[in-house]
């Protein structure tokens, strides 16, 4: 008798649990709906809000569409030869703020190509007018551990950016090998690059977070 009751009650919790499996799919499929339709309204706000800095300052956005991923350092320069009249305008993270140099600079870093590889990444840094200075110090810094991952959680940059900037730049990156005592050293090259252009912030909008 214990056995039918059980073989009933499992009956009954399976019919239960495909009458409900509609319902659940119907919330899942409304939860996703919402989320697709909310991105669509972020990007739309987004290219609106870029729109309107191209107008304001005559600038470019950085990185172009038709630049790609993986691309040579001079297909880079030679795009920046481009940028040579215009302000540029990019989404990224503002890695630091530093005095050098009797000014203060604040460097924004930039992911371009896969969103994974922090080694494809341009560092800008930027002179900062004395009326930005405050609001970047009480802004949002650049997590320096989740370089990997931000891209994605931060949908690209905490930061709208205006920038004067130069051309393109790689600085040579090195491994510095050696015995525990010290006796043998190795200096190799690596085959990473560190890319970073210099220049003037002339504005910075701090992106809003949902």
């Amino acid at each position: 008798m214990g056995m039918k009751k059980f073989h009933i009650c499992g009956f009954w919790i399976t019919c239960l649990a495909l009458l409900l499996l509609p319902v659940s799919c119907g919330e899942s499929k409304k939860d996703k709906d919402k989320w697709e339709e909310q991105k669509r309204v972020e990007q739309a706000a987004e290219k609106q809000f870029i729109r309107e800095l191209e107008r304001k300052y005559n600038a470019l956005y950085f990185p172009a569409e038709q630049l790609g991923g993986d691309v040579f350092t001079y297909s880079l320069q030679k795009t920046f030869e481009q940028y040579a009249n215009h302000p540029i305008i990019f989404k990224g993270f503002l890695e630091d703020i530093e005095a050098f140099e009797a000014t203060v600079v604040a460097e924004f870093s930039v992911i371009f190509g896969s969103p994974l590889s922090g080694k494809e990444s341009i560092y800008f840094r930027l002179t900062i007018p004395d009326r930005a200075l405050n609001g970047l110090l009480e802004g949002r810094r650049a997590d320096p551990h989740s370089k990997s991952i931000r891209f994605l959680l931060s949908k690209g940059g905490d930061y709208f950016v205006v920038a004067d900037v130069g051309n393109i730049q790689k600085i040579p990156t090195y491994e510095i090998d050696g015995s525990k005592n010290g006796e043998i050293v190795a200096i190799k090259g690596e085959n990473s690059r560190r890319l970073f252009s210099t220049g003037q912030l002339l504005e910075a909008t701090l992106v809003k977070k949902e």
